[in-house]
């Protein structure tokens, strides 16, 4: 990245990213983990939105309340879950690299 302290040239390339994300932040397995996080994030999400849209389409709403406000309060929990997964995992990569990079 810098050649020499005294000398202002920085080069930032594709090179620089990928060798940060592969030898640092954990490569391969930060990315699966964070796509498979926000994978399960949408479909919670859309699970949820799918169960109140067929919630208010019956006809008789008061009869399967119970049901229906337990199934969308197990995808926002499910879904609050895969969003802490996430953070996590970026946490615990950032902390990763930050050691090697200080080594």
């Amino acid at each position: 990245m810098i050649s020499n302290e005294n000398d202002e040239v920085i080069k930032v390339t594709s090179q620089t990213y990928r060798d940060y994300i592969g030898k640092y932040f954990g490569g391969c397995k930060f990315i699966i983990i964070s796509n498979i996080a926000m994978i399960l994030f949408t479909c919670f999400g859309l699970s949820s939105d799918y169960i109140i849209g067929d919630w208010t389409s019956q006809k008789d709403q008061l009869e399967k309340v119970w049901l229906y406000s337990a199934l969308s309060l197990t995808f926002a929990c499910c879904g609050a879950l895969s969003i802490s997964l996430r953070v996590s995992s970026i946490y615990f990569f950032s902390i990763r690299a930050d050691k090697k990079l200080h080594e």
